[in-house]
C-alpha cells in the first residue's frame, strides 16, 4: 500500500516479531517495511491440558513432562506462532522435552487438546477461559505476573513453579514505513 496514511495493518506479535525472525523466505523485511503507530492492549496466556492428561496443575504437568520426555505432545496455530515457541518454553523451563504438533491456527489446536489428539496448549486467555470454565480444558496457570479476573481461582505460572514465565500476547497496528507523520 502506499505510504500514505489510508492503510494501516493490526498486528500481533507473532506477525510483527517471531515470524518475520523465524522465517527468512519472507518477500519482505518487516522491521523496515512498517513503522508503529500504536499498542492496541495485551493479553495474557493461558497454559491448558486436555482432561485425559493426568495433571490437574502446572506442578503435575512439569513433572508429568519431566518423567515422560518427548512423549507428551502440546498443539498450536503453527510454527513460528507464539503458542509454538510458550508451549516449547514451557517444557524445556521443566528440563524436558514435548512434541510440537502444529495446526492450521488455534481453533483446530484447541479442539486437538479437547478431543485429546495433543496433551496441552499455550494459547490467550480470551480464547480459552470459557472452555476452561465449563470443564471442557483444565486450567494450569496464566502466563502473567498477577492472576486474571476471568479466572481469578487459576495461579499464575510463577505461583505454580515457573518464575518469570510471562507470555503476552500484543495487538498493535502498523502503518507502511514511510507514512508522514500526522500534522498538529
Amino acid at each position: 500500500a502506499p505510504p500514505d496514511g489510508d492503510t494501516l495493518g493490526f498486528f500481533t506479535v507473532s506477525t510483527a516479531v517471531l515470524i518475520p525472525l523465524l522465517r527468512k523466505d519472507l518477500r519482505f523485511d518487516a522491521m523496515r517495511a512498517f513503522a508503529p503507530v500504536t499498542l492496541v492492549g495485551t493479553m495474557p496466556m493461558l497454559a491448558v491440558c486436555g482432561p485425559h492428561v493426568p495433571a490437574r496443575d502446572l506442578p503435575e504437568l512439569l513433572d508429568l513432562l519431566r518423567r515422560e520426555p518427548g512423549r507428551r505432545t502440546y498443539g498450536s496455530g503453527g510454527a513460528g506462532s507464539l503458542n509454538h515457541l510458550a508451549g516449547q518454553l514451557l517444557a524445556a523451563r521443566a528440563g524436558a522435552s514435548a512434541v510440537h504438533v502444529p495446526y492450521r491456527g488455534a481453533g483446530p489446536a484447541i479442539a486437538g487438546v479437547i478431543a485429546g489428539d495433543v496433551d496441552y496448549l499455550v494459547e490467550g486467555i480470551a480464547s480459552l477461559h470459557r472452555l476452561v470454565r465449563d470443564g471442557a480444558l483444565r486450567g494450569l496457570a496464566v502466563c502473567s505476573r498477577a492472576r486474571s479476573a476471568l479466572l481469578p481461582g487459576l495461579p499464575t505460572a510463577a505461583e505454580g513453579g515457573l518464575s518469570d514465565f510471562e507470555i503476552l500476547n500484543w495487538f498493535a497496528v502498523f502503518a507502511p514505513a514511510a507514512t508522514p507523520a500526522p500534522s498538529m
